[in-house]
This record gives C-alpha cells, structure tokens and sequence, in this order.
C-alpha cells in the first residue's frame, strides 16, 4: 500500500510546484510594477512639491502687491465715501432752497 500512496503524493507535490512557480511569476511581476509605481508617484510628489512652491510664491507677491492696492483702495474709497456724503447733504439744502422761492414766488404773485 505504500507504493501506491507515493505516486498520488508525487503528483500532488508537482502540481503545488506549479502552482508556486506560477505564484513566484506573479508576484515577481507585481515587485516590478510596484518599484514603477514607486518611481511615478516619487515623479508626481516632486511635481507637486514645485507646484505648490510656485502657487506660494505667487500668493506671497499677490499678498504684498494687495497690501500696496489695498492702501490705494482706502484712499480712494474715503474719497468716494466724502463724495457721497457731501451730496446727501447738499441735496436738502438745495431742495430747501428751491421751497423757499417756490414759496416766496407764490407770495409775490398772489
């Protein structure tokens, strides 16, 4: 019985060596595409790196050319700010005037 059990043995062992020869292949191709990847996203990662750098610069020039616009801005702005002001303060009195002759036309003609 000895003999017999050993064939069956010898073919199992054969095909659990293909099967590991297949899985070695396997995983031999997923260490390569794996060390690609590594070096793509190494690529990518550096790229972003020099992205980001250059968006930081460019907030960093925006940031001190907005705080020179910005004093512009205020000046202007206080300037259209008195502009407005002096009109809704002009508008009543002008509008006051034009009753008072109004009125004293009214007065003289009737």
């Amino acid at each position: 019985m000895y003999i017999i059990e050993t064939p069956v043995e010898i073919r199992a062992l054969s095909k659990v060596l293909k099967i590991c020869q297949q899985n070695s292949v396997t995983l031999n191709q997923i260490a390569k595409s794996h060390d690609q990847l590594e070096e793509m996203i190494k690529e990518q990662n550096n790229k972003i790196d020099t992205i980001l750098r250059k968006i930081e610069e460019r907030d960093d020039n925006e940031v001190v050319a907005s705080k020179g616009k910005a004093k512009d801005k205020a000046k202007k702005n206080k300037v259209n700010f008195y502009q407005v002001n002096i009109c809704f303060n002009i508008i009543p009195f002008v509008y006051a005037i034009f009753i008072l002759i109004i009125n004293f036309i009214h007065m003289h003609v009737s």
